[in-house]
């Protein structure tokens, strides 16, 4: 039996750097969607409607618009899209975050879980009376649509809703495996061009990020003078949040350690807006007219290079 030619194929420098500056984390969120097919109103709506028993189906709603369960819902729309904004898209529902801003990761997943779950607590109530009363309000509200049996008990029903948080590592691959030429070659192609494809999106994701933070900043930092009709000079300021600045400091302190494709200019910008937010005193920014001006115009330059 003739040996098999395994091929000198290397993994891109990048599939390493990413899978040592980088994590893959998911965090799904479960929650009941209280809803049932009924079958046998379907066939009823069909039948009446002279259909074909697949045109139309019929869909309760065990708990008709719950305001609490509404809540847990929309709260579970706010996870996701804080996890679409914290990470990069990668495959599915994973996404891909730099390693240094893990620990920042974790400490906000660990509020929105505590979040969810007071909301799922609420939506059942103490001693999971709110749940049980709803049920029995939709005895009257559903009228001949109501079953009981459609009805977890509240302990089943609990474990309907859930949020975890999953990590794995970036996977390298093997290119060296004992595989045919052609096929070696197809694996190496393939993946250099999906990681060709992440990266290149990643990259314009940093330099999106840091454009519209230094935008945010120097509107916030806006100081306009005008004369009234009573001829009066009068000034107004942008509102300085904290939130714009606590972005913009953590952009400077990840893509320090984290710039994907090592874009120059993405780094010489990145290195000027931390030098003008060290040591940035909040309180002072919002009270000075001057140092107001000082920060926006060096913003502004850098924005102008950066772009």
């Amino acid at each position: 039996m003739n040996s098999l030619v395994v091929p000198n194929i290397h993994k891109p420098a990048h599939i390493t750097s990413l899978a040592t500056s980088s994590i893959l984390v998911d965090v799904p969120v479960r929650v009941w969607t209280a809803t049932k097919r009924d079958k046998q109103s379907s066939r009823e709506l069909t039948d009446a409607k002279g259909a074909d028993p697949t045109a139309a189906d019929v869909t309760q709603h065990l708990l008709a618009d719950n305001p609490r369960l509404k809540l847990v819902k929309n709260y579970r729309q706010h996870i996701y899209n804080w996890k679409q904004r914290r990470t990069y898209p990668w495959a599915g529902s994973l996404g891909l975050l730099p390693v240094i801003d893990l620990p920042k990761f974790m400490s906000e997943f660990q509020e929105h879980q505590r979040e969810f779950n007071k909301l799922v607590d609420d939506f059942f109530g103490p001693n999971d009376d709110a749940y049980n009363q709803d049920i029995s309000n939709m005895a009257f509200k559903a009228g001949k649509f109501f079953n009981k049996n459609n009805y977890p008990p509240a302990d089943l029903a609990r474990h309907y809703f859930g949020i975890d948080v999953f990590t794995s590592n970036v996977p390298e691959g093997d290119y060296r495996c004992a595989i045919a030429v052609e096929a070696a070659e197809d694996v190496y192609l393939n993946t250099a061009r999906q990681y060709e494809k992440y990266i290149g999106e990643m990259a314009d994701t940093q330099v999106n990020q840091l454009s519209e933070v230094m935008e945010s900043l120097s509107k916030c930092c806006t100081v306009e003078t005008s004369v009234g009709d009573d001829g009066k000079v009068k000034v107004s300021k942008g509102k300085i949040y904290d939130s714009t600045i606590e972005k913009a400091i953590r952009y400077c302190e990840v893509f320090e350690q984290f710039n994907v494709t090592g874009n120059p200019k993405l780094e010489e910008a990145r290195s000027r807006l931390a030098k003008v937010l060290q040591g940035m005193n909040v309180g002072a920014l919002r009270e000075s007219d001057h140092l107001r001006i000082t920060v926006k115009n060096e913003v502004d330059d850098i924005l102008s290079k950066f772009r």
